[in-house]
């Protein structure tokens, strides 16, 4: 059984850093495995490295690509048709339960006229957990780790504005939106943690 030797599996990380600019170690080690992994079946089947080198990377070609989407733009495609996917699911959730909770509880809210509390730890809350985030992963790299920092701080940003102006006037209709907001860092907090997590398996 043929395997890639330590100059081929360099020449394959240089060779993805060079035409794809796949440039954190976590992304280019996932990918490098696959594309490995493949080139040695080939190399198995009889081909050449060479040979087998260049049916793999026109294989991966559109994967390895960068993804069109504005969001995204800097990621392999691959990588950026999963993120989509997780984060549209999540921004319909979020825009229900922000939405619905505020709703559901509008009569309670206004008869006891907690808009301005509730809005005013929303918003509290956004800033410390954006801040929080910022800080903590700081020094962090990874294309999705970074497109959450951002995020998360971009949010916390918006809160504090809101904050600034309303700070003694919250309404009823303005908890939906810094709730959203709110809840959008939550789940960006909890991808940032299951990444995280599987970089220290």
């Amino acid at each position: 059984m043929k395997t890639l030797s330590t100059n081929q599996i360099q020449h394959i990380e240089e060779f993805l850093i060079s035409q794809y600019n796949i440039k954190y170690q976590d992304t280019r080690d996932e990918v490098l495995d696959h594309i490995a992994c493949e080139i040695e079946e080939l190399m198995n089947e009889g081909k050449e490295y060479d040979n087998a080198f260049k049916i793999i990377f026109n294989k991966w070609n559109k994967d390895l690509s960068p993804h069109p989407w504005i969001r995204y733009k800097n990621v392999p495609s691959f990588l950026g048709r999963q993120w989509i996917k997780r984060d549209i699911i999540s921004i319909i959730v979020c825009m229900i339960i922000g939405l619905g909770i505020p709703y559901l509880l509008s009569s309670f809210i206004v008869d006891y006229n907690l808009a301005n509390v509730l809005g005013s730890s929303i918003c509290l809350t956004s800033i410390l957990l954006g801040g929080f985030i910022y800080i903590k992963y700081f020094k962090v790299k990874g294309y999705r780790i970074s497109q959450l920092k951002k995020d998360t701080f971009s949010y916390a940003l918006i809160c504090l504005f809101y904050y600034i102006m309303f700070k003694e006037s919250f309404s009823y209709k303005l908890l939906p939106l810094i709730l959203i907001f709110l809840l959008y860092q939550v789940y960006y907090i909890i991808e940032i943690q299951k990444i995280r997590s599987l970089s220290k398996l």
